[in-house]
């Protein structure tokens, strides 16, 4: 059984990454998505971004600052309802999974075993008989 914890601790408050960190949470929720999709499971891809302007006091002009948070699959079954959230808690770099079953609870799982992942989905009868 994975581990637990409040989702208001994590999914809610997506965190600012490095460009860097943020391509290798991509790559690892990539492998999530492939191991979904040969479920027969749609994924949606959300990317969010930080930005932040810098007016120096000036009007008209400025600087602005582009940075990655924390990217998103959203998961859903055949009949097109959303059967789970997963996303990367940077802090701890393990994959966050959110079922609406039991949405007071968020199971972490490490970032090594995305197929752990896969296991934590719930079963669908069109998965099995397809």
């Amino acid at each position: 059984m994975a581990p637990t914890q409040n989702p208001a601790q994590s999914k809610d408050n997506p965190e600012v990454l490095s460009d860097r960190l943020a391509e290798r949470y991509e790559a690892d929720l990539a492998k999530v998505r492939d191991l979904l999709t040969a479920l027969g499971l749609d994924t949606r891809w959300v990317s969010r971004v930080s930005l932040c302007l810098h007016s120096h006091g000036r009007r008209g002009g400025g600087e602005g600052e582009v940075r990655p948070m924390t990217p998103e699959l959203l998961v859903y079954g055949p009949d097109g309802t959303k059967v789970a959230e997963v996303t990367v808690r940077a802090r701890s770099g393990a994959f966050l999974v959110s079922l609406p079953t039991d949405p007071t609870v968020v199971r972490i799982v490490p970032l090594g075993e995305p197929e752990q992942v896969a296991k934590l989905m719930p079963p669908h009868a069109e998965l099995r008989a397809g």
